[in-house]
């Protein structure tokens, strides 16, 4: 997926053992909607966040989440979209554009 306003759309990434941190990087804009991250999936240790991609503005390549993770373990990063937007938002589009990770 590199965008998609369907609710249930996903897209998963795998991190390696020796990364402290991950990241999504999105747009933002007037017709964005929301996704949930989750690191590590289906598992005891699932971490979950819903995102809010609307800006009254088109703002490119941000920095949308960032999750310290255990540097002893891979990971699995998990985006989906929630098919869902605020009041403000005219659509429910996420765009994923990249991935981050810090070791």
């Amino acid at each position: 997926m590199q965008h998609a306003s369907a609710a249930g759309r996903k897209v998963t990434f795998s991190v390696p053992a020796g990364t402290r941190n991950v990241g999504l990087i999105s747009t933002r804009a007037p017709n964005r909607g929301k996704a949930r991250v989750c690191v590590d999936p289906g598992t005891a240790a699932e971490r979950c966040t819903t995102i809010d991609l609307f800006l009254t503005w088109t703002q490119v390549r941000t920095q949308v989440f960032s999750k310290a993770v255990d540097p002893t373990k891979s990971h699995t990063v998990e985006v989906r979209v929630l098919g869902q937007k605020n009041a403000s938002s005219t659509g429910t589009r996420v765009d994923v554009d990249a991935f981050t990770t810090t070791s």
